[in-house]
């Protein structure tokens, strides 16, 4: 078909509308980085975005590196707080005994199928022994692996509330709770993160009678469950 003849036949088609969940759908943060484009002041050193790490010595620098990682060393006299991804400067390495499971179960071709909806019994149970505590016991039925730490939120947002009602949470915070809440017409009620107001529990109006849950842990602990997300309470 030629290029006139296809773009006749395109014509034909109506505009294909989005839908208003994803009109409402925009997660600020990823509208910004994934369209950042900066080109290095090579007269200048990078500030590095992990306070953990210094840049190598030009000596060191591989030339043809795709990696910014590769331009980077741990500081040793600085401690790690990565901010934003810290992959990319070279931490956050996974384990050996990690990425050696992973590779012993591609090889196994035991995992190439349909998993349970809900997580393979064998890693729930793991999740369970790793997370149960004689004063909150975690079992298997208790646990849900979810698809990363992105869609573990999405559940535990969606299976608690209802279009119109709100949830409590911190600011700061990650913005993702907020971009599902407007997917899903849940509105966000924020209290700040002041130690002295956290300390005398003063939400203000922040709280309501519509309220379907109080989300007070910082994300940073959403990314510690590795996937997994464990019962409400």
């Amino acid at each position: 078909m030629t290029s006139s003849r296809r773009a006749a036949a395109n014509a034909d088609w109506a505009p294909v509308a989005m839908s208003h969940m994803a009109a409402r759908t925009s997660n600020p943060i990823r509208a910004i980085v994934d369209h950042m484009k900066v080109t290095p002041n090579p007269d200048k050193p990078m500030i590095s975005l992990s306070i953990g790490m210094v840049p190598a010595p030009r000596g060191d620098t591989p030339q043809n590196s795709p990696s910014l990682g590769s331009r980077w060393r741990p500081s040793p006299t600085m401690a790690a707080c990565c901010v934003g991804d810290p992959t990319i400067f070279g931490n956050f390495k996974a384990p050996e005994t990690a990425t050696t499971a992973l590779i012993d179960a591609l090889h196994a071709f035991k995992f190439n199928g349909y998993p349970p909806a809900h997580g393979y019994e064998a890693a729930r149970a793991a999740v369970a022994r790793t997370h149960t505590r004689p004063s909150a016991p975690v079992t298997p039925d208790d646990v849900i692996i979810a698809s990363g730490c992105s869609g573990a939120i999405e559940l535990a947002i969606t299976v608690l509330a209802n279009p119109g009602q709100n949830i409590l949470m911190p600011r700061p915070g990650f913005s993702l709770y907020q971009v599902i809440c407007d997917a899903y017409k849940v509105e966000t009620r924020f209290y700040d993160l002041v130690v002295r107001l956290l300390r005398r529990n003063r939400f203000g109006n922040a709280s309501s009678s519509r309220a379907v849950s109080a989300c007070l842990s910082a994300v940073h602990s959403v990314n510690r469950s590795r996937s997994a997300a464990g019962r409400s309470r």
